[in-house]
C-alpha cells in the first residue's frame, strides 16, 4: 500500500498472556520481548515508509482459542482514546 509520508497510524495487537513456566516463574519483560515481536516489526515496517505512530497497545489473551482478558473493552477504550482525531 502506498501512503503519504508522515501518515499516522495505531497499532493493536492481541499476544499470548505469560503464564508461569512448570517451576511456578512467570516470565519477565524481557522473556516476554523475546516472543512478542510482533509490534516490533510491523512498527519498524511502518516507520521505514515513513509513517509515524500515534497508538500501541495489546490485549492479552488468556488461552489458545481465547478469552480475552478481563476488562479488554476498557482497555480498547482507552486506545482509542489516545488516538488524535483530525477535523
Amino acid at each position: 500500500m502506498e501512503l503519504p509520508t508522515d501518515t499516522k497510524y495505531a497499532i493493536l495487537t492481541t499476544e499470548a498472556a505469560p503464564h508461569p513456566d512448570h517451576a511456578g516463574r512467570v516470565p519477565s519483560e524481557e522473556d516476554l520481548a523475546k516472543w512478542t515481536r510482533v509490534r516490533k516489526i510491523m512498527n519498524e515496517m511502518l516507520q521505514d515508509k515513513g509513517l509515524v505512530e500515534v497508538a500501541e497497545d495489546k490485549i492479552q489473551v488468556t488461552g489458545v482459542k481465547g478469552p480475552l482478558e478481563e476488562g479488554w473493552q476498557d482497555k480498547v477504550k482507552a486506545f482509542i482514546a489516545r488516538i488524535p482525531i483530525q477535523g
